[in-house]
């Protein structure tokens, strides 16, 4: 369903479309949320065709809006990868390598939290804001390009709603 190269990018395309069609349905969308979750965590999502990635905006926005556990599942394992991204490696590894590792770990997370936040809708992610801040703070040596990003995307919220759950924020 990601369509890497140019000869399955037609097949996943329709793919997608059909997953995207029916993840209306719980039925359907309890079978799938493993899968489609596990697709979204790839390292290479994000290079596909961009009208398969508008339909999976639509995928990760009913996974993240009915199923009451795909978020906070996210949310932990963000911080977890955060937490043992920094401490992980051998000591044959060099410093420099490990700085990389947590650099790209730190922005899968970025990228995938910011999807996160674009496919819903206005104030729909209030309620985890905390939580969401918390894994902004964890991230602070990011490049001024990814922290741009991810505070705009605060912004989706509504800025009184923001304002109010985290004046430190602003």
């Amino acid at each position: 369903m990601t369509g890497q190269n140019a000869s399955s990018a037609a097949a996943s395309l329709a793919a997608v479309n059909l997953v995207a069609s029916l993840t209306q349905y719980g039925y359907f969308l309890r079978a799938w949320a493993r899968e489609a979750l596990h697709v979204f965590a790839l390292g290479f999502f994000f290079r596909m065709h961009t009208e398969a990635l508008s339909s999976w905006i639509v995928v990760i926005d009913h996974l993240m809006a009915r199923d009451n556990n795909a978020l906070p599942d996210f949310l932990k394992t963000a911080a977890k990868t955060l937490s043992t991204s920094q401490t992980s490696g051998s000591l044959l590894q060099s410093a420099a390598a490990r700085a990389r590792d947590l650099d790209v770990a730190r922005a899968r997370v970025v990228k995938r939290l910011a999807f996160i936040l674009y496919a819903g809708k206005t104030n729909q992610y209030m309620h985890v804001l905390p939580q969401v801040q918390v894994i902004f703070s964890c991230i602070h040596s990011l490049f001024f390009t990814n922290r741009f990003l991810l505070f705009l995307l605060f912004f989706w919220c509504s800025f009184t709603n923001v304002k109010a759950a985290s004046p430190s924020l602003l």
